[in-house]
């Protein structure tokens, strides 16, 4: 069966989310003078961490290529693990909503970022899309 283009789009951001963690990676151990400098703390953040945990760092680069190049190959193993993560983490996300909602009723709250809802849109849709059955369909041979 011929790969669905949600596939190849899902194969693409595994792929391509690899390759910004090995720039990300890169960049840490290469400590350039302008990581102090950056305005986002959180990517100040993610880059200083990434120097800590270069096993960890590197771990998941192997995995998010694999994935990638598994979800490309029409590999049921890739669709399996795409989908333990990702629900894994939309249920980590609706927990991290539902503390987040917990401070509203007292009246103070501190805001989720555009990354958190982009990454729960991504998460989401990308679980559910898996799940179709026209999906489903392509990963068997």
């Amino acid at each position: 069966m011929k790969r669905p283009l949600g596939v190849t789009m899902v194969a693409s951001y595994y792929l391509l989310g690899s390759v910004l963690f090995l720039l990300v990676l890169v960049v840490a151990l290469l400590q350039p003078a302008f990581v102090s400098a950056l305005h986002n703390p959180n990517l100040r953040q993610d880059i200083q961490d990434a120097g800590k945990y270069q096993g960890i760092h590197a771990l998941l680069i192997v995995i998010f290529a694999g994935i990638g190049v598994g979800l490309w190959f029409l590999q049921p193993w890739a669709r399996t693990l795409v989908l333990v993560i990702t629900g894994i983490d939309v249920i980590r996300r609706a927990i991290t909503f539902a503390i987040y909602l917990l401070p509203l009723a007292t009246g103070s709250h501190r805001a989720l970022g555009a990354f958190f809802w982009f990454a729960t849109v991504m998460d989401t849709s990308i679980f559910a899309y898996m799940r179709l059955g026209l999906v489903k369909r392509a990963f068997k041979f």
